[in-house]
């Protein structure tokens, strides 16, 4: 099985490939959506982070503060280190569980990060990358809600790939049915006989 890494930074519209990609038939496992439920499925973790970061991550009613570890870690090298070190382990497990449990010729792991974590080195075997022009991606990003123009830029500014782990890369500039185009057409070209496997099954 070949396994693709599909990443991007905030605002490419990488979620919107993983969707195009799992419409067609390809398994798509979502980094993101994973390392979030990692808090609601273990309590003893988010126990742990506490313990380690020095304060609260729970809200009044008991559930876990999102927002509040979102603004610590992204201030805070220091915290992203600890709660990288409690979740990602958990995050990888999840993924080899689910490469295991599949039966297709190729799959996909989206995450805006793995390329830069040594840890999912291994887990593999080949990148795409999701890119647009970061006036574009400012404006997704603000059209979302819940984040100020500044803190945009920082999250932008912050993310960046090593061009030497990228073996193609899908330009969205455009619209939403050129973006699946140029997706489908990458995908096609870079992993014919197992893509078109997997589309001739849906």
């Amino acid at each position: 099985m070949t396994t693709v890494a599909l990443t991007g930074g905030i605002g490419s519209g990488k979620s919107a490939v993983a969707a195009f990609l799992y419409s067609e038939g390809i398994p798509v496992f979502d980094c993101d959506a994973a390392a979030k439920a990692v808090y609601d499925e273990d309590p003893a973790l988010v126990s742990r982070l506490e313990e380690r970061l020095g304060l609260s991550l729970c809200l009044p009613d008991g559930s876990f503060d999102s927002k509040a570890l979102a603004e610590l870690v992204f201030a805070s090298s220091e915290a992203l280190a600890i709660v990288e070190d409690e979740v990602l382990p958990v995050v990888l497990e999840k993924v080899n569980a689910w490469k295991a449990s599949l039966d297709s010729p190729l799959a996909v792991i989206e995450s805006a990060t793995i390329l830069s974590k040594p840890l999912f080195d291994g887990s593999y075997d080949s990148a795409v990358l999701v890119d647009a022009p970061v006036e574009m991606r400012l404006e997704r990003v603000l059209a979302r809600g819940g984040i100020s123009r500044e803190d945009a830029l920082r999250r932008i500014s912050a993310q960046s790939f090593d061009p030497e782990k990228i073996d193609g890369t899908i330009v969205n500039d455009g619209t939403l049915d050129e973006l699946r185009s140029r997706a489908l057409s990458l995908f096609g070209h870079l992993y014919g006989p197992e893509f078109r496997f997997c589309t001739k099954k849906v």
